[in-house]
């Protein structure tokens, strides 16, 4: 038997080193905890919905370059909850603490 914990999943496909460690500086600043995937699939869209579906949380964030989303397993197929197509590293910490708090059922950080 497999045991899975209950973490955010991260699916990533040629991200960004600098931007990638500020989504998860923001998710372990909220507390939670959060697993990488190097996939092979190049639609940030689909990285997401397949991440979310893959953490017990309901919870998947998908980074491709500078592109970044994050989704929820209750949203419709390609609609995420916050998508970011910029460099600002301030935006990509934003997603990963607006991620984890979407896992503690607690208000979003605004923008």
């Amino acid at each position: 038997m497999e045991y899975r914990k209950p973490m955010i999943h991260i699916a990533v496909y040629n991200p960004e080193k600098e931007l990638l460690e500020e989504i998860t500086a923001g998710i372990e600043e909220e507390g939670c905890l959060y697993e990488i995937a190097y996939n092979e699939d190049k639609d940030v869209f689909d990285l997401g919905w397949n991440a979310a579906h893959n953490s017990l949380l309901g919870a998947g964030i998908a980074v491709k370059g500078y592109h970044a989303l994050f989704q929820c397993v209750h949203m419709k197929k390609n609609t995420p909850v916050f998508l970011i197509n910029t460099k600002e590293k301030k935006e990509f910490r934003l997603l990963g603490s607006n991620a984890a708090r979407y896992v503690k059922k607690i208000p979003f950080k605004a923008r």
